[in-house]
């Protein structure tokens, strides 16, 4: 369906790779070489998610690292879950600090450190990767069902007698 497009709207457009994303897909390859380990699957990772930041855009690349970590991380401990997150939040809220004003960088920060709590205290809860990432989809789910809700008030669309 992107196909039709012109190139400047495409998802991940070449406009969205600068050289601060860039470094952050960098960062973002390393953090998950740490949190998957040296071995050959996390230098793939990391590989395969700075190629992915290449050829497609940041948002890419951090859907595929996330799907990356999932399927390779042995067993992440918390810390290790922390710093592949980190690098990986990193490739989004690199292109968010360039345009958007403090106020929305932070609370960026704030709720991307609130779901990778999320996702590390119910990893270290049940000590499996399936629930975590269940509670934190469920946590992303609700948490845009309020922003949905905050808009539709903000913007005078609900009706008086709903």
């Amino acid at each position: 369906m992107t196909a039709n497009l012109p190139p400047t709207e495409r998802p991940g457009a070449i406009e969205s790779r600068t050289t601060a994303t860039g470094v952050a897909a960098l960062l973002a390859g390393v953090a998950l070489v740490a949190g998957i380990g040296t071995t050959s699957a996390g230098i793939a990772a990391g590989a395969l998610v700075v190629g992915t930041w290449a050829l497609a855009g940041p948002v890419y690349a951090f859907a595929f690292g996330q799907i990356l970590f999932a399927a390779f991380a042995p067993a992440p401990t918390g810390v290790e879950l922390a710093v592949a997150q980190a690098g990986l939040f990193g490739l989004l809220a690199v292109p968010v600090n360039r345009d958007a004003p403090l106020r929305t960088v932070g609370a960026f920060v704030v709720a991307s450190a609130g779901l990778v709590g999320v996702g590390a205290g119910v990893r270290d809860a049940t000590g499996e990767l399936w629930p975590a990432a269940l509670a934190v989809g469920a946590a992303v789910a609700l948490v845009a069902y309020g922003l949905h809700r905050y808009e539709l008030v903000v913007l005078d669309l609900v009706e008086a007698d709903a």
